[in-house]
């Protein structure tokens, strides 16, 4: 991908908590995917 995975999970997680989870999928990002998901 064209960006990083993180920074747009982060920017999400307030305003669309499916499309962080979306972005960390992508990127791989298992721990932020846990925290996101609590």
């Amino acid at each position: 991908p064209h960006y990083d995975s993180r920074i747009v999970g982060k920017y999400c997680e307030k305003r669309d908590p499916h499309l962080a989870c979306v972005a960390y999928e992508r990127g791989s990002c298992d721990m932020e995917l846990v925290n996101v998901s609590q």
